[in-house]
């Protein structure tokens, strides 16, 4: 919230209380619904189905629309079903199942509020006035021509807008108890991400300004409307291009769903001894796989310099997808286990050591490439060897 006058006035905040009537309230409430069932049409073989739905609370630090509202609650729905085999009395159990999650206006900021609106703005002024001597007597519509769309207010309210984000894949999963001692469990999913209606608002924005200016140029023939600068140093023709090109490329941007890895897999296998010298003692050792992250996107044009992720540099050259690394990291396990007593009490005592990342490799992990497909853009460094000691007594 940020106050209109006292001491908190011109601060950062969002004002979402209708300043002519402070007492205005925004009322919202989440739910979740969830709903399963499973069958058994023989005793080793499961079949089960499930479906959720929840509707979450809006971001109140976003104002989307024409009218800088609150955005709507997000809404959410996920169902999974599959199979599972369970033989040898639980020893052996398989599990392989589908799944489907979708979450409906997913706001954000999206570069609405340092780019579009205030390019909107800049619009509106030229607009407003378009010789530069700021009045407004020459202004080139009326309140009658721009209430004609629904999208366009003399000034944009709005810092943020929204998407809708799919999820669709495939889960494999194995335990076996191998003999009396050994014991492995192997993991693999397969996910795709989609993303749609990026820039839901925006986008009818946007296309409601190009109409309203084509039709104030036919509406003025004797006016050079879309060479007028106004005070913005930049013809009315470069803005609205400028904004419609933005547009473009940061949309191809969302919909990328970068930082999606197809598939995930790992294992791990752990062995204890049951006699001889190592009676009480357990090794493990597991394997995680990722394959390549979608790191970007080729939308420069070749001989054009790269700018960072989410630039519209390039726009309408829609080049080929890129991808960072696969990565495959081992880890490792050592415990002991020892029964005894204290003061009379049987105590179960054990000291187990984890190492993450056992062989200590040192890459860097891309993130994200720049609009040519080669520049390094975003990137993290990876985690060192990983190495935990713990102490577990159990009275």
């Amino acid at each position: 919230v940020r106050d209109i006058s006292g001491i908190w006035a011109g601060t950062a905040g969002l004002q979402v209380f209708n300043t002519t009537s402070p007492t205005t309230r925004y009322k919202f409430s989440g739910s979740t619904t969830t709903a399963g069932i499973v069958i058994h049409p023989i005793q080793s073989l499961s079949v089960f189905a499930n479906r959720s739905k929840n509707l979450g609370l809006p971001d109140f630090t976003q104002r989307l629309g024409a009218d800088g509202g609150v955005p709507p609650a997000p809404q959410g729905n996920g169902f999974d079903t599959g199979v599972m085999v369970s033989l040898r009395q639980d020893r052996i159990v398989a599990r392989v199942s589908y799944f489907t999650t979708d979450v409906t206006d997913q706001s954000g900021a999206m570069g609405v509020n340092n780019a579009f609106s205030p390019r909107y703005d800049q619009i509106l002024s030229i607009l407003d006035d378009p010789n530069g001597d700021g009045r407004t007597t020459d202004r080139l519509y009326t309140s009658a021509q721009m209430a004609k769309y629904s999208e366009l207010r003399p000034t944009s309210l709005a810092n943020g807008d929204s998407l809708d984000n799919a999820n669709k894949g495939v889960e494999f999963r194995v335990t076996a108890n191998v003999g009396e001692s050994l014991r492995f469990i192997v993991n693999y999913s397969y996910n795709l991400q989609e993303r749609a209606n990026v820039y839901k608002r925006t986008t009818l924005q946007t296309d409601q300004l190009d109409a309203f200016v084509t039709d104030l140029v036919k509406a003025n023939p004797t006016f050079d409307v879309l060479g007028s600068r106004g005070t913005q140093g930049v013809t009315l023709a470069e803005l609205v291009a400028a904004q419609r090109s933005d547009l473009d490329g940061r949309r191809l941007d969302f919909e990328g769903a970068y930082g999606n890895r197809k598939h995930k897999a790992n294992f791990f296998a752990n062995y204890t001894f049951k006699d001889s010298v190592f009676k009480g003692w357990s090794a493990g050792f597991g394997g995680r796989y990722l394959s390549p992250i979608v790191a970007g996107r080729v939308s420069t044009q070749p001989g054009l310099p790269p700018q960072g992720s989410g630039a519209n540099t390039g726009v309408g050259f829609n080049g080929p997808v890129v991808y960072g690394d696969d990565s495959l990291r081992f880890d490792g396990m050592l415990r002991y286990q020892h029964r005894g007593s204290f003061f009379g009490r049987n105590v179960r005592a054990s000291f187990q050591l984890n190492v993450r990342n056992l062989l200590d490799d040192h890459d860097i992990e891309i993130r994200r490439q720049k609009t040519d497909g080669l520049t390094l853009d975003r990137f993290v460094f990876t985690d060192p060897r990983e190495v935990t000691l713990s102490t577990t007594l159990r009275f």
